[in-house]
C-alpha cells in the first residue's frame, strides 16, 4: 500500500512487505476537518516479483496489481448547543425571544463551524481584547429592558440543550478572563470580586493590563454584580439540558453594556452583549426591542 497524503486519513504503515505464510497490523486514523461523512477505499498495490532461479533471488518487475483492500466510513461532528426554552417573570415569552435574540442565536449555534478561528495570541491585551471585537466572531445582543433603581432585579431563565452526538463543555467568559483560560490558569468563578481601582489591573499571572475607559467601567459593572450569570460553565452530555440564570440588577442609573464571550470547547464561539437599563423613579423613556426597523 502507498499512501498519497491526505489530511484527513492516515495509514500506519502506509509500505511494506510481508513474508509468506505472515500477516501485518495496519492502523487508519481519520481526523476529521468538517462536520461531514466521509468514505475512502483503501487500494492495495501488490508488486509482483519474479525469480531468479540460477542465484535464488527475488527479481523486483514493474508489473504490479491494484486491488481494493476495504472501505473507510466515519464523520466529522463539533459539539453543538442550542436554546430549547427561555423565560422571565415579568415578560412574556415572545418578547423575551426577541430581547435576547434566541431565534438568530438558535441560526448561529446550528449552522456550520467556520474553518476560520482567532489564533491565541502571546500578547495578553491583544487576546483579551481580540475575541471580544474581532468582527469573525458572531456576536448577538441581550437586552435586559429598563426600570427604575432600587427595583426587582430582572432575571431571565435560558434552557440550554446539547443538541449534538458529543459532550459539550461550555462557558461564559468575561474579557479579562480570556488569558487566564487560554493558559488553563485559575479563572473567576463569578463569586470573587474584582480589584478595579486603577487603570493598570493584574490578570492573575504577573502580567499587567492596561484598560482603556471603556474597559473600566465594563470591569467594575463586574464587580457591582450589575450583570449575573450562574451557572457560568458545565459539561453536557448529548440530549441532556441545563439552566443559566441571568440577572440585570438595577443598582447605576443609566445604561450598563458587558460583553461576555459563549465558548464550547472544541466548538464555536459566539459573543454576548449584555445590555440594560436603569431610570431614576418617576423617570420616563422609550424602549425599543430592536436596533433594526423595517
Amino acid at each position: 500500500m502507498r499512501q498519497k497524503k491526505n489530511p484527513v486519513m492516515e495509514i500506519v504503515p502506509a509500505i511494506g512487505t510481508i513474508p509468506p505464510k505472515s500477516k501485518v497490523s495496519v492502523s487508519i486514523q481519520l481526523c476529521p476537518q468538517a462536520n461531514t461523512p466521509y468514505t475512502f477505499t483503501i487500494m492495495c498495490k501488490i508488486q509482483k516479483d519474479t525469480v531468479d532461479t540460477n542465484n535464488n533471488l527475488f527479481v523486483s518487475s514493474n508489473n504490479s496489481a491494484v486491488l481494493p483492500l476495504c472501505e473507510v466510513v466515519g464523520g466529522g461532528a463539533f459539539p453543538m448547543l442550542c436554546i430549547a426554552d427561555a423565560k422571565c417573570d415579568d415578560i412574556g415569552k415572545s418578547v423575551i425571544w426577541k430581547l435576547f435574540n434566541l431565534e438568530g442565536l438558535n441560526k448561529e449555534l446550528r449552522s456550520n463551524v467556520s474553518n476560520i478561528s482567532l489564533p491565541h495570541s502571546d500578547n495578553v491585551e491583544n487576546l483579551a481584547k481580540g475575541e471580544m471585537e474581532d468582527e469573525r466572531i458572531p456576536s448577538f445582543t441581550m437586552d435586559f429592558g429598563g426600570g427604575c433603581i432600587s427595583s426587582t432585579p430582572r432575571k431571565v431563565y435560558i434552557e440550554i440543550s446539547n443538541s449534538g452526538t458529543l459532550p459539550v463543555e461550555w462557558r461564559l467568559l468575561h474579557r479579562h478572563e480570556l488569558h487566564s483560560y487560554a493558559s488553563r490558569e485559575t479563572w473567576h468563578d463569578g463569586n470573587d470580586v474584582l480589584n478595579v481601582s486603577n487603570m493598570v489591573v493584574n490578570d492573575g499571572s504577573g502580567t499587567s493590563i492596561y484598560l482603556t475607559e471603556n474597559e473600566r467601567h465594563e470591569r467594575q459593572l463586574i464587580d457591582q454584580r450589575v450583570f449575573a450569570m450562574k451557572p457560568r460553565y458545565g459539561k453536557l452530555e448529548p440530549k441532556s439540558t441545563a439552566t443559566i440564570e441571568f440577572t440585570y440588577n438595577h443598582i447605576n442609573v443609566g445604561k450598563g453594556e458587558v460583553p461576555v464571550l459563549l465558548r464550547i470547547e472544541n466548538g464555536r464561539q459566539i459573543r454576548l452583549h449584555l445590555i440594560g437599563k436603569t431610570t431614576n423613579i418617576g423617570e420616563k423613556y422609550l424602549h425599543y426591542h430592536s436596533q433594526k426597523h423595517v
